[in-house]
């Protein structure tokens, strides 16, 4: 019966943000705050809450803000936001809104590139499957005709794409050198 209750509370906690027991018991409030700060995590002391109450532990919230705000500080670097962004992340949002105005060209510049080389590879891949399946033996005239047509489409729209990512990696190269990052 114990090991049903333990199961229990590990699928109750489970369901909001991740803490096992012990956690709840056993967090340093201050580093895991600023853990979720320098991560560029919205603050998630509501769900520590809910995971910890059923449990009868209360998250010190005070030791957990403080920690947010000092690991805030160090995620909302201008470089920090753009080499996150780079990577499809960087969500300057969560910076005090102070500092947004100053670090939203950061991200933006660096969002652009993500998004317009992702919709390049996007379209290549699609391009490919497309090529692959239409030079299958076992298809109809008539499927074939319809798949070169698509085909001759998606090249044009994969030309497009790819004029659109390689305009990018010049702006984020300009802007990089603008703004002194590596």
């Amino acid at each position: 019966m114990k090991s049903l209750s333990l199961v229990g509370s590990v699928l109750l906690l489970s369901g909001c943000t991740a803490m096992s027991v012990e956690e709840c018991k056993t967090t340093n409030w201050f580093v895991k705050g600023e853990d979720d700060g320098s991560r560029g995590h919205l603050s998630k002391i509501a769900g520590y809450y809910k995971a910890c109450q059923k449990v009868n532990v209360l998250p010190d919230q005070t030791e957990y803000e403080h920690g947010y705000r000092l690991g805030l500080e160090t995620f909302c670097q201008a470089q920090n936001i753009f080499y996150e962004a780079l990577n499809g992340g960087g969500n300057y949002q969560v910076c005090p809104s102070q500092y947004r105005a100053g670090l939203r060209p950061y991200y933006d510049a660096a969002h652009n590139y993500y998004q317009a080389e992702k919709d390049y590879r996007n379209s290549l891949d699609e391009f490919e499957r497309l090529q692959d399946y239409s030079d299958e033996k076992k298809l109809k005239e008539t499927d074939r005709e319809d798949y070169k047509k698509r085909y001759a489409e998606l090249k044009n729209k994969t030309r497009k794409k790819e004029w659109e990512y390689r305009k990018a990696q010049i702006e984020l190269e300009q802007f990089k050198f603008r703004n002194g990052l590596n």
